[in-house]
């Protein structure tokens, strides 16, 4: 049995498809509670945890230095960190990374590693 076209738009088609039966209720879902378990979920957790590592480097680098660095990845306790050139990762690695994972420990992030790679040049 064909289905019959519904008429084109206007009045008539919206008469036909609400009279159209549904195969389950549709109720509106309580804001609260959407909000609730999104606030409580994974993302939202790593979230926060990034934010507070982003405190962590903006008290322990100067400005030059955030400004040529990009955190990429938070995963088990290790913080992944982008660097613009080899004489700042340098640098970074030798002279200021005992700071850096003292501050993050501080505070409270959870981070214990940090895993530095220089950025792809872009050619």
């Amino acid at each position: 049995m064909a289905r019959p076209t519904p008429p084109p738009p206007g009045p008539d088609r919206d008469r036909t498809l609400a009279a159209r039966p549904r195969n389950r209720p549709r109720y509106a879902e309580p804001l609260a509670d959407l909000a609730g378990s999104f606030m409580k979920s994974e993302e939202i957790q790593r979230l926060r945890r990034f934010q507070r590592a982003a405190g962590a480097l903006k008290a322990t680098l100067t400005e030059k230095q955030r400004a040529r660095i990009k955190p990429i990845l938070l995963s088990g306790g290790q913080l992944t960190i982008e660097v613009a050139d080899g004489p700042l990762l340098a640098e970074l690695r030798q002279h200021v990374e005992h700071a850096l994972l003292a501050a993050l420990a501080a505070e409270g992030t959870g981070i214990s590693r940090i895993a530095w790679r220089l950025m792809r040049s872009r050619r």
